[in-house]
């Protein structure tokens, strides 16, 4: 930072991560010695959609990218979402070259 003079507001760290369609399920509660306890559990195998975040080193921070596995983006990927948020498509549901400059160029 010293020998460049970066301001903290300009170094930034980036991370993506995925998160999954289905949920995990949640604990089970049973009497304490119960041999047989019921349980639901999901067979779905869902998706997963990238969410790419950023934060710079003084604490400000880049709206986030959630890029979702499908063709088109429709309206109701968005509904609710952050404010600001880029909400993209790609075949597989992961960031590409081409997203993340465009996440960039949206700065």
């Amino acid at each position: 930072m010293e020998k460049h003079k970066f301001l903290p507001k300009n170094i930034y760290n980036c991370d993506e991560t995925g998160i999954s369609t289905v949920q995990t399920p949640g604990k089970i509660l049973a009497t304490k010695g119960q041999k047989k306890v019921a349980f639901i559990t999901s067979w779905e195998r869902g998706k997963n959609i990238t969410l790419l975040c950023a934060m710079s080193a003084a604490g400000g921070y880049i709206p986030p990218m959630f890029i979702f596995p499908r063709k088109r983006l429709t309206h109701l990927l968005e509904k609710d979402g952050p404010i600001g948020a880029l909400y993209k498509c790609s075949d597989n549901g992961w960031i590409n070259e081409d997203l993340f400059f465009e996440w960039v160029g949206a700065l």
